[in-house]
């Protein structure tokens, strides 16, 4: 007959593979007995485990890092778009001042070729 688990309960497999140690001397007290040798390789796995965390955490301090370098530099270039933005607007505004000027004296020639 199959075991029945509440909600959020880990199943026995989840358990063993959250803690490799714990599932050795589970294992031996199940036998009836946990030898020296058994909770020796269980502190040994406990430790490998540990340092593959510690690891892990490293690397993915390294990768926040790197993410947080790259998002300055997304920073610091939308910064540098928009002032070049506003150089370019500010050179249309400029450039269509000069245009209206340019008509009004292609406007007043031409008056005044017309009058003559």
């Amino acid at each position: 007959m199959a075991e029945e688990l509440q909600v959020g309960e880990p199943a026995p497999a989840e358990q063993a593979s959250e803690d490799p140690g714990a599932a050795l001397i589970a294992a031996g007290r199940e036998r009836g007995h946990v030898t020296g040798e058994q909770i020796a390789a269980a502190v040994e796995e406990q430790g490998a485990a540990t340092r593959e965390i510690a690891r892990n955490v490293q690397h993915a301090a390294a990768g926040t890092a790197e993410v947080s370098r790259n998002i300055a530099g997304v920073k610091d270039a939308a910064a540098e778009t928009g002032n070049s933005a506003t150089e370019v607007l500010s050179a249309a505004g400029e450039l269509s001042h000069q245009a209206e000027a340019l008509r009004r004296e292609v406007d007043t020639f031409l008056h005044s070729v017309r009058a003559a």
